[in-house]
């Protein structure tokens, strides 16, 4: 793998420090996105990220003089880089298809089943919504967006999207309380 991201690191020069910073800082960033994501393979894959963009990015790396701040914004790339992979790993443990419920313990078993069964409530519910409250709560409950962001995707201001979710949080919990069985 090594040799892939030095392929992307330019010059000699580059490529050298990139491989110091790769031996060097490797198991650290490891245990830094482990720490978010609860997953080794995970992990890997959010390392592999956080390296590739380093890598193509070496003047950056290269700008940075002291060791400590190197050290520094290594971690903070593996922890960023889990970070943006946490939205996506959250629904697939959400989307647990229902014929692989046998496997799991009682107590799993149940917990996922309840969280499956309240999921979709939710859902049904979202989608019962106006279209602009219903898409804010996608955007940034279902997609990780940050109020910054939906309001960008959404083409609406910040203010306007943090009170849609507001609005629509509300709104939501009282669907959600008439759809409860008494």
């Amino acid at each position: 793998m090594l040799l892939c991201y030095l392929a992307l690191a330019g010059d000699a020069p580059k490529r050298r420090l990139f491989e110091v910073l790769y031996r060097q800082y490797r198991r650290q960033m490891l245990y830094v996105a482990d720490s978010v994501l609860h997953n080794q393979a995970d992990a890997e894959d959010a390392v592999h990220n956080a390296f590739t963009g380093i890598a193509k990015n070496m003047e950056t790396i290269q700008n940075i003089q002291n060791e400590a701040d190197r050290r520094n914004y290594l971690l903070k790339a593996a922890k960023n880089a889990a970070l943006s992979m946490l939205p996506q790993k959250q629904r697939q443990d959400r989307e647990l298809p229902l014929d692989s419920l046998p496997n799991l313990s009682d107590g799993e078993f149940l917990e996922r089943l309840c969280e499956k069964a309240a999921y979709e409530a939710v859902v049904s519910a979202m989608l019962a919504m106006d279209a602009r409250y219903r898409d804010a709560l996608y955007y940034h409950f279902v997609l990780g967006f940050s109020a910054a962001q939906t309001a960008k995707a959404l083409g609406r201001t910040t203010a306007a999207v943090k009170q849609q979710l507001v609005r629509g949080k509300k709104l939501l919990l009282e669907t959600l309380k008439e759809m409860e069985p008494l």
